[in-house]
């Protein structure tokens, strides 16, 4: 946020000197992509061009969510157009195009053809945000089912819908593309750096309330600084203790919980640390997805 023209110069300089690539993105929510892309494709596909030639870019990134239905054909078009124009533009310097999406059918139908995934060097499924105190925890699978959960687990685990059916994980947002025929090298699974923390009368996932809790999502504190605000609150006791977090192994879901007796004022602290971060690394090496991507990276600067 407020970079200007010379800091990206300085920014993609001192990156390139270390060995690192650096990619612009295009975003964002709320689906008024699809008219742009689809009113001014060519003049989008100049600008991205011309943007990465100025300042030396490695590549771009398709941050364009929701993916509706009715804009499956819109997006293909474009990440195909753009393809092609990047080819022409860097033919002897070949740049990276990554896409970005927040989830839903949408999104794999628009990925999915074989022409499609294989114009995008990675697929970055939204791994964060998966839940909120407002949202059904099981939508799709029974409404109305309100619960806290984490915010980026690897699996459901042993937690289910009322209904039947998963609550909000990284393997089933993978495998939706997996199954509809995208390599799984294709795809990037997320760590999650940025907080989220449930405020008030809940102090653990999968717990119910009378009173909606309210959540912050934090981009700005790592998980060991959560440690030192919200965990490390018993006298005598260093704060970076890695114990001050709960570590659940059957969702892959680091946590923190406080719940002091007598009051309401709990809270529930959502956020991967180095155990979850780990073992997230292990399954995208052992199941040979294509890489792991951090949201956001000021959360662990």
């Amino acid at each position: 946020d407020g970079m200007v023209p010379a800091d990206l110069t300085t920014l993609v300089n001192a990156a390139h000197q270390n060995g690192i690539k650096v990619i612009m993105s295009t975003c964002c929510s709320g689906g008024d992509w699809e008219n742009s892309a689809r009113q001014y494709q060519t003049t989008l596909i100049n600008n991205i061009l011309n943007t990465m030639a100025t300042y030396n870019l490695d590549g771009w990134d398709l941050d364009w969510e929701p993916i509706q239905e009715t804009h499956v054909n819109t997006y293909r078009t474009f990440v195909l157009a753009l393809r092609a124009a990047m080819d022409t533009r860097f033919g002897t310097n070949p740049r990276k195009l990554i896409v970005s999406y927040a989830g839903g059918q949408g999104a794999v139908n628009a990925l999915s053809p074989s022409n499609v995934y294989n114009a995008v060097d990675m697929i970055l499924p939204q791994g964060y945000d998966l839940v909120s105190p407002s949202w059904s925890t099981c939508s799709g699978h029974g409404n109305d089912f309100y619960k806290s959960w984490h915010q980026g687990p690897l699996y459901s685990g042993t937690y289910t819908c009322p209904l039947g059916g998963h609550l909000p994980n990284l393997e089933d947002g993978s495998l939706d593309f997996v199954n509809a025929g995208v390599p799984r090298d294709k795809i990037a699974v997320s760590v999650r750096f940025q907080g989220s923390v449930w405020v008030d009368t809940v102090s653990g996932p999968y717990q119910g309330w009378t009173t909606a809790p309210i959540m912050w999502n934090d981009h700005g504190y790592s998980a060991w600084s959560y440690d030192v605000q919200w965990g490390g609150r018993n006298p005598g006791r260093n704060p970076f203790q890695s114990d001050a977090f709960q570590h659940e192994s059957s969702t892959v879901a680091s946590w923190l919980g406080y719940n002091p007796t007598g009051t309401t004022n709990d809270y529930f602290i959502s956020v991967d640390d180095s155990w979850a971060a780990y073992y997230k690394t292990k399954y995208v090496i052992d199941q040979g997805y294509g890489g792991v991507y951090v949201w956001t990276i000021q959360g662990e600067w």
